[in-house]
């Protein structure tokens, strides 16, 4: 028996012939068979796919497997076409990747449906930092989010974000968490930036009196006034310690308070007074004056001020026989010698 069908021959039908019997016997006649050969099958699989919401969707391709005698896709009359039902704005989930169209003279076909998987894209929603002062009330609380894809905005949010702080207008001065979170979307893996409301100190008042005292032995102070009233202070001296002594000593008054601040800075000058004082024993020389100036008439130490003639202090010392003025621009002055109960006032020119 033989046939026109080869190994590698295509599906289709063949003729199976005989011949070359032989018997002393017998004559032969031959009746023709049929060999046919079937179209083998192919199983085109889609790949799955996944890109994250907002991506352009890929290429869609597939695998062929089943060929035989060495065979590829090249062989094929028609490629396959691979179709899913998402589109290029389609929201997270899943879609099929389907097959279709393959043509072949040898083979036929199955298809196996794949999967396009688009994930949530990433989404921060960054809660504001805010400041305020002691006693304000607590601002609005905002925020900005950012990683929307097509257009999207906070209307395309399920649910919207929600912002908190545990600070009330009452809150002392501090660092305070606010909070935001709650935001839900089928489209969007949403993290949280949380921020800082600080409340800072308010600004006290500060009002002093009583910045000039007379000697009493004792170690003294100005008097201290603050609005608000009644909040705590430190009053710091330069020279160290409360002062007892006479003379002019700077100062600085510090709030000392969680919720306030603020500070003030003076001389405080404790005089000591004369035995005996009258304008005609106090004598001032030379007048004019480039240098050096000279007082005569007093026993002891006292507070001296130099004065402009718009009342502008331009200098202070605890003095009782000279004054140092040759720091100072010529002009016409003002010389006041002060004591606890009196102040004798002399004019000077300062070359």
């Amino acid at each position: 028996m033989a046939t026109t069908a080869e190994e590698t021959s295509g599906a289709g039908t063949y003729e199976i012939t005989g011949s070359g019997a032989l018997s002393g016997n017998y004559t032969f006649e031959y009746e023709a068979g049929s060999l046919t050969i079937s179209k083998a099958n192919l199983q085109i699989s889609a790949d799955d796919q996944s890109l994250t919401y907002g991506e352009a969707i890929p290429e869609l391709t597939y695998t062929i497997s089943g060929f035989v005698h060495s065979e590829d896709a090249t062989v094929l009359d028609v490629l396959p076409v691979m179709a899913t039902t998402a589109e290029e704005t389609s929201g997270a989930g899943t879609y099929e990747i389907t097959g279709s169209g393959a043509l072949s003279e040898n083979y036929t076909f199955e298809y196996e449906a794949g999967n396009l998987t688009i994930g949530k894209a990433n989404l921060q929603i960054s809660a504001h930092n805010q400041s305020i002062t002691y006693g304000d009330p607590i601002p609005a609380l905002t925020y900005t989010i950012t990683g929307f894809v097509h257009g999207d905005d906070e209307s395309d949010l399920e649910i919207s974000p929600v912002l908190t702080t545990i600070a009330t207008s009452s809150s002392d001065a501090g660092a305070y968490t606010i909070k935001v979170d709650g935001a839900a979307s089928s489209d969007y893996e949403i993290s949280y930036e949380h921020a800082v409301l600080t409340v800072g100190k308010a600004e006290a008042l500060i009002t002093l009196s009583e910045l000039e005292v007379g000697y009493n032995g004792s170690p003294q102070s100005p008097v201290v006034t603050t609005t608000p009233e009644g909040l705590n202070y430190i009053i710091e001296f330069a020279a160290g310690s409360e002062p007892s002594e006479a003379g002019a000593y700077d100062f600085k008054v510090v709030i000392d308070e969680a919720n306030y601040k603020g500070n003030a800075e003076g001389v405080f000058t404790i005089s000591r007074p004369l035995s005996a004082l009258n304008d005609v024993q106090v004598e001032v020389y030379p007048n004019p004056v480039s240098e050096r100036l000279f007082i005569k008439g007093l026993d002891q130490e006292v507070n001296i001020t130099i004065m402009a003639l718009d009342g502008r202090m331009v200098h202070q010392e605890i003095s009782k026989d000279t004054v140092e003025v040759s720091h100072l621009p010529g002009g016409v002055y003002m010389l006041a010698i002060q004591t606890l109960n009196r102040k004798v006032l002399r004019r000077i020119v300062i070359d």
